[in-house]
């Protein structure tokens, strides 16, 4: 199994996510580098099921918060929708 971190937004803990590590995403559902893989992780610190990518860490609402960023035209301040 391989192992990554991420922070559970709940309690702010970093804790510890494991997947296989042969598991290769459907095609057409993942980048070429593997960027937009999510996998489901039960969470050891407050037992909630979170959305994360194994190669960031990041929790796919992380994820969207920063894209929507990302999109604001240039000049204008960033919008964020939850």
């Amino acid at each position: 199994m391989m192992s990554f971190p991420y922070r559970c937004p709940r309690t702010g803990y970093q804790v510890t996510g494991w997947q296989e590590p042969g598991f290769v995403p459907p095609l057409g559902r993942s980048g070429a580098d593997g960027r937009h893989l999510y996998v489901a992780e039960r969470c050891p610190a407050c037992g909630g099921l979170h959305i994360v990518n194994p190669l960031t860490g990041r929790m796919l609402a992380e994820e969207r918060v920063v894209l929507t960023q990302i999109k604001a035209q240039p000049g204008e301040p960033a919008t964020v929708h939850p």
